[in-house]
């Protein structure tokens, strides 16, 4: 809000929480939840617990560049070849995943968010997916067919949640998982704070440069192994931020109609 006022915005400003958080799983369609496995999720795969993964591209294009990424892509169709540091990127997340499907005897379900040439979501959790050992106990929701509503209903079915794209980790702390993020702007740390979960929110470059630490492994195993004092301590947190986007947007009604 500083900065838009430091560039002359002069209109009233209100400011609250990421409107992502308000959405809720549904618990009371469990039938429904059951056919949504059934529809993306292989049959060898509905029958065991799984841990969500939200991966998203990173390292990939020139950061001071004055084209954006996606004018980007199409200038340099064909280069498709991944740089040094997102070949880092594949191979560790690739490993992170296989440690948890070894570890803990559950499938990893990878979310994309974004499925457009540009992002491509899907086709990078496909080459993490290529990268692993443990390749027939993953899956990725790769078809855009699932309305909002099912899409977080699944989600809310993970054990945890471990994220690079934020949106991914916002949905899933909504809907009460435990979460952990490799952040790759500042934003996706604040968000973790807001939640009472920066123990759990580590700078990307730790999962893009080098092999995981096992301090970043005992935590991801805590929220594994112990998801109910983090769903609660989550729960508690994301209740309050709707409360306050509910209060703001209660403000802003009153004061703009008034």
């Amino acid at each position: 809000m500083e900065r838009l006022t430091e560039w002359g915005v002069s209109t009233k400003l209100y400011a609250t929480f990421d409107p992502a958080i308000l959405e809720r799983p549904d618990h009371e369609s469990e039938p429904c939840n059951q056919s949504i496995c059934q529809q993306v999720l292989p049959e060898y795969m509905r029958d065991k617990p799984f841990v969500g993964i939200g991966a998203r591209n990173w390292f990939h294009y020139e950061p001071h560049s004055l084209l954006p990424y996606r004018w980007q892509i199409k200038r340099m169709k064909g280069l498709t070849e991944p740089s040094p540091q997102q070949q880092n990127l594949i191979r560790n997340l690739a490993a992170l995943a296989d440690w948890i499907v070894d570890t803990f005897n559950v499938n990893v379900v990878f979310f994309p968010m974004h499925m457009g040439e540009a992002e491509n979501d899907a086709g990078f959790s496909d080459r993490i997916i290529s990268a692993m050992k443990n390749k027939k106990s993953t899956a990725v929701i790769a078809k855009d067919s699932l309305s909002p509503q099912e899409y977080v209903n699944l989600i809310s079915r993970a054990k945890c949640f471990i994220g690079v794209r934020l949106h991914s980790t916002i949905i899933a702390a909504a809907a009460r998982v435990p979460v952990a993020i490799f952040y790759y702007v500042d934003k996706g740390r604040l968000f973790f704070d807001q939640i009472d979960m920066s123990e759990c929110a580590w700078p990307i470059e730790i999962i893009g440069e080098q092999e995981l630490t096992p301090a970043v492994k005992e935590t991801i195993q805590a929220l594994i192994d112990h998801p109910e004092g983090y769903s609660s301590r989550i729960a508690e947190r994301i209740s309050k931020m709707r409360q306050h986007i509910a209060d703001t947007m209660d403000t802003v009604f009153h004061e703009t109609t008034d």
